[in-house]
């Protein structure tokens, strides 16, 4: 596969350096290092027949997306098919024939002679989805219900205070994020008059809605993250309405859970000619507790996240002078030489790794390096002999022992001059045989010589990587800025004391990763299901609240129609924006 950027040439003959590989232009998303900043949104409680609370996820704050500049040319002889990384166009995507094939299952069992055999069994079918619903989990309910009442009274009443002040802002914070957005807007267009640099990236901690679809706005390999928070976050939200409800002596129809567009979601039915009958307080707290419920969710994943090395402190050391290897992007040309849980130790033997913060200053001591000119290597007159011109250097087989990777190498000023000298060495014996880095044999020691790689250029250089418990080590030839884009590092490092079957298992960048989704949707669903939108939790919230007023019924109606109308066009107003800005 051609390589992006630089290329590892570990593994690779290199039978001549001048060899340039096409390049490719990528995109590439993945969250491993994005910061969640923000809150997605979701859809909630709406009614269907008797008053049904329902849950689902249905948006997510922006993830920042991993997107490699376009690559340098690379020294690379080994060119695979096009199909490896740019599929042609009319290939049609994989996610689209499962949508198709899903539509059809769905229409199959929609027909009537299909409906009424598994509404038999409780099972609802419909076009892209199908829910079960049920009572029995009914009992279940009641009996937890009666343990420890009095803490669940104090629970939920802790959840009403919540609600009331998620009430106040959540639609705040949907102004904020629409203006926040609309200015952002603005000030991408003026720059973009003015300058022409790279504005993809500009405002990435900036907070705005996005639709959640594996595959384009999120990593298909993080949809398991994402479909098992809204499943437990959606369970847990309709068991606080039902506990809450419970506690108020309204009765419980049916539970269950629903599948909608591939996403899951669950649902209580309650009594509702006895939820009306009661106060405006107890509504209120029975709307208000499964947010509550949602945004324990989020404290409880932000505590985790702190206490994370803690939890894994048997199996795996945090920030104890090792920093593991948590992902390489999968175009990357070290991809075949680096795995995850791999070890860095240090980046050209000299500059140690002790963490992902001394792995970025070590390139970039690199690159500032680079920029100088500080690329050669200083050995002994004994390891540098001559042997042929530039336009033979490296043509024929070079000498065994160094894997097949090998370059053409130069002393002198490396411009073709009668004065330089050229050998096709080993790049692994040029490394072990270095005492450092030069621009000129002025800065080795007496009598030693500075030797460069002759197909040195703006964009390459060099490198070589250390791993733990491994003989040879990576070797990198590109960009240094080229390693902190494709090497994502974690400061957890498999312990060495600790080595067991679950560390095996376990990793704790794929928990950080779960954790982040975990804490970024259960705050959406707690905060942005308080919104007084149609068919949100916030609307029926609302209208308990207003019941609390000495406003006459009819502007009671009125209060909550105009507020609720004002909400859901913020919401829409949110959404259209970013889904204009993603065309």
């Amino acid at each position: 596969m051609p390589a992006i950027g630089g290329v590892d040439i570990s593994t690779l003959d290199l039978l001549s350096p001048f060899n340039n590989a096409t390049q490719h232009r990528h995109e590439a998303r993945d969250a491993m290092h994005s910061d969640h900043q923000g809150l997605p949104t979701d859809g909630a409680a709406r009614h269907v027949g008797q008053h049904r609370l329902g849950d689902r996820g249905g948006y997510h704050a922006k993830l920042p997306t991993w997107e490699p500049s376009q690559s340098a040319w690379s020294e690379t002889t080994t060119i695979a098919s096009e199909w490896e990384s740019e599929p042609p166009p009319w290939l049609i995507p994989e996610w689209l024939v499962l949508v198709v094939i899903a539509w059809a299952i769905f229409s199959v069992l929609g027909q009537t002679a299909w409906q009424s055999r598994l509404a038999r069994a409780g099972i609802i079918v419909g076009n892209f989805s199908f829910a079960w619903k049920g009572t029995s989990f009914n009992r279940f309910l009641v009996r937890l219900a009666l343990f420890y009442p009095a803490i669940q009274r104090t629970w939920f009443g802790l959840g009403t205070a919540v609600g009331a002040g998620t009430l106040v802002f959540a639609p705040l914070l949907l102004v904020y994020v629409l203006w926040t957005t609309t200015m952002r807007w603005f000030h991408a267009a003026a720059a973009a008059e003015t300058s022409t640099e790279d504005l993809s990236e500009t405002g990435g901690g900036h907070v705005q809605l996005v639709p959640i679809v594996p595959g384009l706005t999120v990593p298909m390999s993080h949809a398991m993250y994402l479909f098992s928070t809204l499943l437990v976050n959606g369970v847990l939200h309709e068991m606080g309405h039902a506990l809450a409800a419970l506690g108020e002596n309204v009765r419980i129809l049916s539970c269950g859970g629903f599948v909608s567009m591939g996403y899951p979601g669950a649902f209580v039915e309650l009594d509702s000619h006895q939820l009306r009958k009661r106060s405006a307080p107890a509504q209120f707290k029975i709307f208000c507790a499964g947010i509550f419920h949602n945004l324990a969710l989020f404290g409880l994943g932000v505590a985790a996240q702190h206490a994370l090395p803690t939890l894994l402190s048997p199996w795996f050391e945090y920030r104890a002078g090792r920093a593991a290897i948590a992902a390489v992007h999968p175009l990357s040309a070290l991809a075949a030489s680096l795995q995850p849980r791999d070890v860095l130790t240090s980046v050209d033997g000299t500059c140690k790794v002790t963490s992902a913060v001394s792995f970025e200053r070590c390139i970039e001591r690199a690159r500032i390096d680079f920029e100088l000119g500080i690329t050669g290597f200083c050995v002994a007159p004994h390891e540098f002999a001559p042997t042929t011109s530039l336009s033979q250097c490296c043509s024929t087989r070079a000498p065994s022992g160094d894997n097949g990777s090998t370059l053409c190498f130069c002393s002198g000023k490396c411009n073709g001059g009668e004065d330089d000298g050229y050998a096709c060495l080993g790049v692994r014996k040029v490394f072990a045989a270095s005492d450092g880095r030069c621009l000129s044999s002025v800065e080795c020691r007496t009598g030693d010589l500075c030797i460069r790689y002759v197909g040195e250029t703006n964009s390459t250089r060099l490198l070589r990587l250390d791993i733990e418990d491994r003989d040879a080590s990576v070797l990198f030839l590109g960009h240094p800025l080229e390693l902190i884009r494709d090497i994502h590092l974690t400061d957890f490092a498999t312990s060495r004391k600790g080595k067991s079957a679950f560390a095996a298992w376990l990793w704790p960048p794929d928990v950080e990763q779960f954790l982040q989704y975990f804490i970024s949707l259960s705050a959406a669903l707690g905060v942005l299901n308080m919104v007084p939108v149609f068919g949100f939790d916030g609307q029926y919230a609302l209208t308990a609240a207003v019941e609390l007023t000495e406003l006459t019924m009819t502007q009671k109606v009125f209060t909550v129609t105009v507020i609720c109308f004002v909400c859901t066009g913020l919401l829409v107003a949110n959404i259209a924006v970013v889904l204009v800005g993603l065309l």
